[in-house]
């Protein structure tokens, strides 16, 4: 089930970058303009897309331990940093 999410919400996701792009060429790339067409739009609302993108701590963590190529000798202090 949750696979299902993430395609739809990829798929939401999909239709609102090429609205946001549209957006920031019609507007030679006003930031604003480009923010509140994503904020407004249904896809940024909608309850197929709620937490389909949405990496829990744990998820975030690892992500960032793997982009910074770190080396866990112990994990205890990982493990508790994630605990406060």
């Amino acid at each position: 089930m949750r696979s299902l999410n993430i395609h739809d919400a990829k798929t939401h996701l999909s239709r609102l970058v090429d609205r946001a792009a549209q957006v920031y060429l019609a507007t030679k790339g006003d930031l604003r303009e480009m923010t509140r067409a994503i904020i407004t739009s249904p896809e940024f609302f909608s309850v197929d897309a709620y937490g389909a993108l949405v990496k829990t701590p744990l998820d975030f963590a690892i992500s960032a331990l793997r982009a910074t190529n770190a080396t866990i000798v112990v994990a205890a202090p990982v493990v508790q940093a994630l605990r406060t």
